[in-house]
């Protein structure tokens, strides 16, 4: 048997919650700090009202890699790039 990687993330996890665990994640990751850090930018110069970025950060990535899926899956149902762009105007509203 393989080494088991955990994949289990609990909420409250630090910044230090990739150590051992699968390089996906790790990628995954970066681009939610990303997210958060585009948002926590928006809040202090008052373009955007106060939330939590990190959980704004991880819807963001949420609905980025779900209209990914979506998208690879049936490429000509919609126009995806229009589907991300309203649906992160929603989120932010």
């Amino acid at each position: 048997m393989g080494k088991r990687v955990a994949r289990f993330h609990p909420p409250d996890a630090g910044r230090d919650c990739c150590v051992g665990i699968d390089p996906a994640w790790k990628h995954l990751r970066r681009y939610q700090d990303f997210f958060s850090q585009l948002i926590r930018s928006g809040i202090e110069q008052g373009l955007l009202k106060p939330v939590d970025p990190d959980h704004i950060g991880r819807m963001a990535l949420s609905l980025g890699i779900g209209i990914l899926l979506q998208s690879l899956l049936d490429p000509t149902y919609t126009e995806w790039g229009g589907v991300l762009l309203d649906s992160i105007r929603l989120m932010l509203e």
